[in-house]
């Protein structure tokens, strides 16, 4: 009777550790692997007001309204750029993004390189670099008709830049057939890494 006994307790014990063993078998295998993350999406984007691109006359002061310029007046321009991810993160402190900024005058608001006058076309550093004269922030002055010439010469601020523009001249003759003349300003921004990721902004003026 003793011996049964005996028998049945080891029977007992070694399926408890069978069972045990399989089950800690089970648990230590591969775990399921977690989805792919997508990856994000860069957005590079001209910002809104009351940062967006404007173009604007200094000498709003003497009464014209402030997109308007007489001979020997000052075309004003400014932008900011924002460049994030589309899951709304930031890039991180060390990233940089080159990217070309031009500015065209356009009779039509439509972008037509072969059609709009350029202004200038300037290669800029986001959010900024010491060789560049434009970055997150931009800002040029443009000489509208100096010494009543049919030129618009713009400059980079701040001057002395690398990669600056200073004192670039643009013979209007041909887009001014009219005078006063109203007129859009189109803003065109691209990535130098990826081309085809642009923006663009559409402001206006009038040359008098």
């Amino acid at each position: 009777m003793k011996t049964k006994q005996s028998l049945c307790l080891i029977l007992a014990c070694s399926t408890l550790v069978a069972c045990e063993g399989g089950g800690s078998s089970s648990s230590s295998g591969p775990s399921a692997q977690a989805p792919d993350v997508e990856e994000r999406e860069l957005v590079f984007e001209f910002s809104e007001a009351p940062l967006e691109p404007t173009v604007f006359n200094i000498a709003a002061g003497t009464g014209d309204p402030e997109d308007h310029f007489s001979p020997n007046e000052t075309i004003s321009i400014t932008w900011k750029m924002e460049v994030y991810y589309d899951d709304q993160s930031v890039p991180e402190f060390n990233e940089s993004f080159p990217y070309t900024a031009s500015v065209y005058l356009s009779e039509d608001g439509a972008f037509q390189q072969e059609d709009d006058l350029e202004l200038f076309s300037i290669s800029c550093m986001w959010p900024s670099d010491s060789d560049y004269a434009c970055g997150q922030f931009a800002s040029f002055d443009c000489d509208y008709a100096p010494g009543n010439q049919n030129v618009i010469s713009c400059s980079s601020i701040p001057v002395g830049r690398t990669n600056g523009i200073n004192d670039l001249p643009v013979d209007t003759s041909a887009f001014l057939n009219v005078i006063p003349k109203s007129a859009d300003v189109l803003y065109v921004a691209c990535l130098d890494e990826e081309p085809n990721k642009c923006t663009t902004f559409t402001g206006s003026l009038q040359l008098n």
